[in-house]
């Protein structure tokens, strides 16, 4: 996705540091990361925990609602604002985040990570996207998570808690890229559609998008 030396990055969805680890070796000191995320416990291990520069590796607590990491949540993610002025990333990262959210969470999301990367900034992110292969081996109940309960513009893994997992119809998040400003670059399907054999690929399917 273009990581340099000099990268501003954004990480939507930090976690434990699971990329802010080896981002924190890779940039240097004209880089930048900031990460956020809905569970507090794990901004504060980020932030206590791993030892990384403080004035170049920043994490940020934003309380938004999530019935797996913060169902005490206050923040709307449909309606989130990232705190960050317009092109202030060259590289967004957002690693196992829209399996957990809305269709209308994603638009939002997309829309705010456009308008916070630079022109030409890319977008590495993870989805579980619903296509003519993924369905079938679905209807096979051969992959993981299983998607048994349709919802607007894709299929959740359980319909009481819709946002431990969502896939979205490839069709439809082609077209939400594109209306939020992107040029999709690289698409690569995932372990997670019965590809048992392939152990070196991502679990997820990956898309890299440009900013236009």
């Amino acid at each position: 996705a273009g990581l340099e030396p000099a990268s501003r990055v954004l990480d939507i969805g930090c976690g434990l540091g699971r990329v802010a680890w080896p981002l924190g070796r890779e940039l240097g000191p004209d880089g930048s990361y900031d990460g956020f995320d809905a569970a507090a416990v794990y901004v504060d291990w980020c932030a206590n925990g791993l030892a990384l520069d403080p004035q170049r590796v920043r994490f940020h607590f934003f309380d938004i609602y999530s019935s797996v990491y913060n169902p005490a949540g206050t923040i709307n993610g449909e309606e989130l604002v990232f705190p960050w002025p317009e092109g202030a990333f060259t590289l967004a990262i957002a690693t196992s985040l829209f399996t957990h959210l809305s269709a209308k969470g994603t638009v939002n999301y997309l829309r705010e990570i456009a308008r916070t990367l630079e022109r030409s900034g890319r977008l590495f992110a993870s989805f579980f996207v619903l296509d003519s292969e993924s369905r079938e081996v679905i209807e096979r109940r051969e992959t993981f998570p299983h998607f048994t309960d349709a919802i607007e513009h894709g299929r959740v893994a359980d319909a009481g808690s819709p946002d431990v997992a969502i896939a979205f119809n490839a069709e439809w998040l082609h077209e939400v890229f594109l209306s939020s400003g992107y040029a999709l670059e690289a698409y690569v399907q995932g372990r997670w559609r019965d590809h048992a054999e392939k152990k070196d690929e991502l679990y997820q399917d990956l898309v890299i998008a440009r900013k236009l």
